[in-house]
């Protein structure tokens, strides 16, 4: 027997359909399509605010992130790693403090070190043989051998 395959909205549709019909409550409306009341009523807020259309899936995305730095002052971080590739975040976020003053409390090291390696400019990719050789190991690797 083949799986019964509905799309989302149309299920959704038929639940409002069953919901204005006033022929099951609440209760029995969610316990027949599998959702908790909660869903069944948020169903039917978004149906009577925007009709059909709301009944279709929305993006889960995030309307905005918080950390998230400007990206002029990414370009900047860029351009100074270009200069120096082996400088950490720290010095990097120093140096654009000094001259650019407004860079102050933009960003922590670790936004200014991620834009960098976002942007294939993080020591991993200027050494790759870094971290295979002996003198990288610490204490710690050199007793688990």
């Amino acid at each position: 027997m083949p799986w019964l395959e509905t799309a989302p909205v149309e299920e959704r549709i038929r639940f409002i359909q069953d919901a204005l019909s006033d022929r099951f409550t609440m209760s029995e409306l969610c316990a027949r399509y599998g959702v908790s009341r909660r869903v069944g009523y948020k169903w039917l807020a978004r149906y009577e605010e925007e009709g059909r259309r709301g009944l279709s899936d929305r993006s889960r995305a995030p309307h905005h992130c918080p950390h998230r730095i400007d990206d002029e002052f990414a370009e900047l971080i860029c351009a100074l790693r270009r200069k120096h590739p082996f400088w950490g975040a720290r010095k990097l976020l120093r140096i654009l403090a000094k001259r650019h003053p407004r860079v102050r409390g933009v960003a922590g090291c670790e936004h200014s070190g991620r834009s960098a390696r976002a942007a294939g400019l993080g020591h991993e990719a200027s050494s790759p043989t870094a971290a295979s050789t002996p003198w990288c190991r610490t204490a710690y690797d050199r007793r688990a051998e």
